[in-house]
């Protein structure tokens, strides 16, 4: 629970809201920052005319512009979405979730021909946005890469658009997802169970201003960043297409979301005693009868790791930063890794709960066609914080060893094997015992090793990546006076 004392002035700045939340909420806190290190008083005075800055066309002094001068803010339109699932057909279609996701190979294909061109102009996103999630999880920020270029969002996507004559998009992003950044976008929420924002909420969001070198140099960090990330995605698209190509697997499967659908027959086979069709036929019946088909030797995934497993249910009680950096499950699969919560260093077992550098992690519970059996190779950027117990941890004697079995794994028969092995209709689990059975193709040991290094350098890219990026947030912070 929090108290705070707010004044007849300040109420009348909030636009006399009196909800407590808002009041005591770090965007108000962040807003009174700002405007102390431009020098002006902390409350607006009528005389702005909610106004939160003017714009200036000199540098060198500290000033605030406000976010409709140096950017264009708004929302994609409500439609009736039909989708496909045959790539050629489709273009991919983000949500205000997945636009977080650091690859974005299987969301949900909007249909080309179903949706009017005039409608697919107005929901198309552009290189160099900033995406902001505005309802539900709000203030949720995404720098729109060359490979999320030409793609389409949902109207749960804010886009903002920078006017490049007055400011650069990666100075725009770096500050809008920085901590300040964050407060300020989520100060003006409203709303009891959905919270929702509007552009007009942010209108006068305030964006300091620095000198043109420092702002240059953020933007080319963000630029960086955004580089690496499409560099990542490519050779790990590639590092794909290799490893089916050279272990001989099959690629010619049905839908990924067709398994609800699916009729045939089999005889029964299963170490785990399994009776449910899902395992046999159909989405998951396809991977198992091509994995027999492959003529390289295989061995169980048992075999050839030192263990799987993922730790128990646990009492999470959180503290302040000097935790351990706790990430959710969709967290992991995210753009940059970003704690929300620490746990207590007291916590029982916690080393059973941290990642470490060359773990295959696995998210254990979920839908089929979401993050359900995904593969992640957990980097530096992963390494030393600890994640849910949700996710299955698959130990290997080396990296390169964890290279090469992500590389399989990743591949469209791997994320079949793992999804097949998951039970329940509701909410699929998938029990880490029942991974060690999977097949895994296991060529001369150059070709492995040839992989797993591919593997570990494409996931060092993201976590150069970063790096870049919170270079960018520290140079924010130091021009700020604040700490980063």
């Amino acid at each position: 629970m929090k108290a705070v004392v707010t004044t007849s002035e300040q109420l009348q700045a909030g636009g006399r809201r009196l909800d407590g939340s808002y009041h005591a909420s770090d965007g108000v806190k962040a807003l009174r920052f700002v405007r102390r290190w431009a020098g002006l008083p902390p409350v607006p005075a009528a005389s702005e005319a909610d106004r939160i800055g003017e714009r200036m066309l000199s540098y060198g002094s500290r000033r605030l512009d406000a976010l409709e001068d140096i950017a264009k803010m708004f929302n994609g339109p409500r439609f009736p979405r039909v989708y496909v699932t045959a790539p050629e057909h489709g273009i991919r279609f983000l949500s205000s979730s997945n636009m977080l996701r650091a690859d974005h190979s299987d969301v949900k294909l909007l249909s080309r021909s179903r949706t009017p061109a005039d409608l697919l102009d107005a929901i198309r996103l552009e290189k160099g946005w900033t995406l902001v999630s505005c309802s539900g999880t709000i203030g949720n920020t995404v720098y729109v890469r060359s490979d999320m270029d030409g793609m389409t969002g949902s109207q749960h996507i804010m886009r903002v658009v920078p006017k490049e004559e007055y400011i650069l998009p990666g100075y725009l992003y770096a500050f809008l997802s920085s901590k300040m950044g964050y407060a300020l976008l989520t100060q003006g929420t409203y709303g009891a169970v959905v919270q929702h924002i509007e552009p007009h909420h942010i209108a006068n969001l305030p964006i300091p201003r620095l000198d043109p070198a420092t702002e240059q140099r953020i933007h080319e960090l963000i630029e960086r960043a955004a580089s690496l990330r499409v560099e990542a995605n490519k050779r790990l698209k590639q590092i794909r297409v290799d490893t089916t190509s050279v272990l001989g697997l099959p690629t010619s499967f049905s839908a990924r979301y067709d398994h609800a659908r699916a009729i045939g027959s089999s005889t029964l086979y299963s170490i785990n005693s399994r009776l449910d069709a899902y395992y046999y036929i159909g989405y998951a019946g396809q991977a198992a009868s091509a994995i027999r088909q492959v003529e390289i030797p295989q061995r169980p995934l048992s075999e050839i790791t030192v263990e799987i497993f993922n730790p128990p249910v646990f009492k999470r009680v959180y503290v302040g930063s000097e935790g351990v950096p706790y990430l959710m499950g969709y967290e992991v699969y995210e753009n940059h890794p970003k704690p929300s919560r620490y746990l207590s260093r007291s916590t029982k077992d916690i080393e059973r709960y941290i990642l470490r550098g060359g773990m295959i992690i696995i998210q254990d519970a979920g839908q089929r066609y979401g993050l359900l059996g995904t593969p992640i190779y957990a980097n530096r950027t992963l390494d030393g914080k600890a994640a849910t117990n949700n996710m299955i941890r698959i130990v290997s004697p080396n990296k390169n060893m964890a290279g090469y079995l992500f590389a399989f794994l990743d591949t469209e028969i791997g994320r079949r094997l793992i999804v097949r092995e998951s039970y329940g209709s509701s909410l699929p689990h998938i029990l880490p015992a029942w991974l060690g059975a999977i097949p895994v193709p296991w060529p001369e040991e150059d070709v492995r090793v040839r992989l797993g290094e591919r593997v570990i350098a494409a996931f060092e890219k993201r976590a150069e990546a970063n790096d870049s990026e919170d270079h960018a947030q520290m140079l924010i912070a130091e021009a700020l006076g604040m700490s980063y």
